[in-house]
């Protein structure tokens, strides 16, 4: 089985941060625009790239993209909602990549999975901290009663 679902997975990810980008704070937007950069390079990566037909992984991730997509097309659907199902698919895709790193053939492919499922695990670091500001932001406070060195020092913690 070739390489193109993997693909076809990363390029959705990246589909779907760039939709999120208008639905979130400015201070959200340079990450989002980051983790869709690094999905659109990590589906150049992986052209051509050889992966077993039984793979478990590649479904988990397709229905984890599936249900953020829905939940994109849903009016009733919250920002809460996009970034719950944003981290379900990140976590899913680590376990992927996990997967596939131990069953490649090459030392090369091996450390190609085991960095992009490292890379998975930040984006879903990443986007649990901008579900925790987002959450507190709205059930705390207006954005601009926040302190302005409290909104650093949380950006400083996640930057990549």
């Amino acid at each position: 089985m070739r390489m193109e679902s993997v693909v076809r997975i990363e390029k959705k990810k990246a589909e779907v941060y760039r939709a999120l980008i208008p639905l979130v704070p400015r201070d959200f937007k340079d990450d989002l625009k980051l983790l869709a950069s690094h999905a659109e390079r990590n589906a150049k990566l992986l052209e051509g790239v050889e992966v077993p037909a039984d793979t478990k992984g590649l479904r988990e991730v397709e229905v984890a993209l599936e249900f953020l997509e829905k939940a994109l097309a849903d009016p009733e659907a919250t920002v809460e909602d996009y970034y719950r199902y944003a981290i379900d698919a990140e976590e899913a895709t680590a376990r992927l990549y996990s997967e596939l790193s131990m069953r490649a053939k090459s030392e090369k492919t091996r450390r190609l999975f085991r960095w992009l499922a490292e890379i998975s695990r930040e984006h879903a670091e990443i986007l649990r901290r901008h579900l925790e500001m987002w959450e507190f932001m709205q059930e705390n406070v207006e954005e601009e009663e926040i302190p302005e060195d409290l909104i650093e020092q949380w950006f400083e913690d996640i930057d990549l």
